[in-house]
């Protein structure tokens, strides 16, 4: 197959014209859709097997109508002449033998082909399912990753929350532990003022009987007579 075949256009849907100028000299039933798209360079397979299928179609050759069948001898006519076209039917009969044996070789060549192409595209679905098992198996390994990354920071997560929780539960105790300590210790200061302040007034009301006990003993001083 020629390489100059690789003059077709770079852009644009393949025609059949891409593919007979691919093919260049090359039989089409010899050949097949994955050689002709390393030539192109581009192209679908299905695109291209199509294309390929029809120029093989036109390689084929005609297949020819029967002859028609030789009539009965005639009575009249001599043995030599009914000899010459009794043979005459054998040639044509061998004649349409050889053309039945040169379709049944082209359609056996063509089957071959079409059997290179199943192979070649049999390839290309094998290559692409282990691309996607290995594309796959990347995505679950890093899905996998994720899944145990945002595991841990869950954890991480809980463990602080559950350190906040038991601050604040703390926090919160001691809260109410100061307050009632406060409390308490209010209560206690009111009470103490209270007993100091009852303990005045006792003391005031003891003083007051006092200096009216020292004014009922000490005798009044004499008026001072004006000279």
């Amino acid at each position: 197959m020629e390489s100059t075949a690789k003059t077709a256009e770079v852009s644009g849907p393949i025609t059949i014209d891409d593919v007979r100028l691919a093919l260049g000299e090359t039989d089409p039933s010899t050949t097949n859709a994955n050689k002709i798209r390393q030539i192109i360079g581009r192209g679908g397979f299905t695109t291209i097997q199509k294309h390929l299928e029809a120029l093989r179609a036109e390689c084929a050759p005609a297949v020819l109508g029967a002859p028609p069948p030789a009539p009965p001898a005639p009575k009249e006519v001599l043995e030599a002449l009914w000899t010459t076209a009794w043979s005459a039917a054998q040639v044509m009969t061998l004649g349409r033998l050889e053309r039945l044996t040169a379709q049944r070789d082209a359609a056996q060549a063509l089957a071959a082909a079409q059997g290179a192409d199943i192979e070649a595209l049999s390839q290309q679905i094998d290559a692409g399912e282990e691309a996607l098992s290995a594309m796959t198996a990347q995505r679950c390994a890093a899905i996998s990753a994720l899944e145990s990354e945002q595991a841990q920071h869950a954890q991480v997560l809980a463990q602080t929350a559950q350190q906040f929780a038991d601050y604040k539960a703390q926090a919160q105790g001691d809260i109410a532990a100061a307050a009632a300590a406060a409390e308490l210790a209010k209560r206690d200061a009111q009470i103490a003022m209270q007993t100091l302040q009852a303990e005045l007034d006792k003391r005031y009301a003891e003083a007051g009987e006092l200096r009216s006990l020292i004014a009922h003993l000490v005798p009044a001083a004499p008026p001072v007579s004006a000279q």
